[in-house]
């Protein structure tokens, strides 16, 4: 019995306590508070949440306004980092064409066709154009034969068409690049005849042979060949490897050896005996053969 009373004093008094510290909560609410205490010293809050909004809105329009003039800079900033960079382009360049006037040795890096951009092409001509042309070939017949062109067969064929071409433009690096490339479209047709250089009375009778199966090999080559020629010194094609080839300047094609057997790619040079710029192929003989 006496554990019941004590709980109901118990039950009024937290009622009693609740009911009080919900007014204290509402007089807090609706009360002006001036000044709270706090760590960082004394600060001043809004009486209302009207207040508080209106508050806020001001802190919004200044963090738009900050945030506005950050882009305004952010803009100047790369403004000025692209003059500069403009600038810095016409001073190397205007640097460049200084050191190369009357400096041939010096290459232009702005020149697509310099030496180096061109050895890049020669190698890429030999893995693209002459892959493809070499498996066209094999699928033709032999001439009065049902035999299909061998492999050292097509191998021939595509190393004289780019001696014969390389020769021309050699031998008249003068030629447009535009009229070289006409002489061995595939549209072109035999009773217009082709341009004064390559005409079927040249010495390019491998390449007009097999110009419609080997064109795109073909225009590749006019291309190379004549910017190679039209370099100052001339860019120079190695078609005669010793028999013990340089393995620093040739690379062997499908068997190894020190012997060469037949030539398949020529190496190019910057210039005639001077560094090498891209490796040639060639088929060394087999340990049989050395013997």
């Amino acid at each position: 019995m006496t554990d019941n009373k004590n709980c109901c004093c118990l039950c009024r008094c937290c009622k009693w306590i609740c009911g009080w510290i919900k007014y204290i909560c509402c007089c807090v609410w609706c009360c002006d508070y001036e000044q709270l205490e706090g760590k960082g010293g004394k600060r001043t809050y809004p009486a209302s949440k009207a207040e508080c909004r209106k508050e806020i809105d001001k802190l919004n329009e200044e963090v738009e306004l900050l945030t506005w003039r950050l882009q305004v800079m952010d803009n100047e900033n790369k403004d000025l980092r692209q003059e500069k960079d403009a600038a810095l382009s016409r001073l190397s360049e205007m640097m460049g064409s200084k050191l190369r006037d009357n400096n041939p040795a010096i290459a232009d890096l702005n020149d697509q066709n310099r030496p180096m951009k061109l050895a890049e092409q020669f190698t890429e001509l030999y893995e693209n154009e002459w892959t493809d042309a070499f498996t066209d070939l094999q699928d033709l017949d032999k001439e009065g034969s049902d035999e299909k062109i061998t492999d050292i067969e097509s191998i021939q064929i595509l190393l004289k068409i780019l001696k014969e071409i390389n020769d021309e433009c050699v031998k008249d690096s003068s030629l447009q690049l535009s009229g070289l490339k006409e002489a061995f479209q595939v549209k072109y047709k035999t009773k217009v005849g082709v341009s004064s250089s390559f005409g079927d009375e040249s010495n390019c009778k491998t390449v007009l042979k097999y110009k419609t199966v080997c064109q795109q090999f073909i225009e590749v080559c006019v291309k190379i060949c004549y910017l190679s020629a039209v370099q100052d010194p001339p860019m120079f094609l190695d078609f005669e490897p010793n028999e013990t080839f340089d393995k620093s300047t040739f690379k062997e094609f499908t068997v190894s050896g020190s012997l060469m057997d037949y030539l398949v790619w020529p190496a190019l040079l910057i210039q005639k005996d001077g560094a090498i710029l891209s490796k040639g192929v060639v088929q060394p003989k087999t340990e049989s053969e050395d013997k």
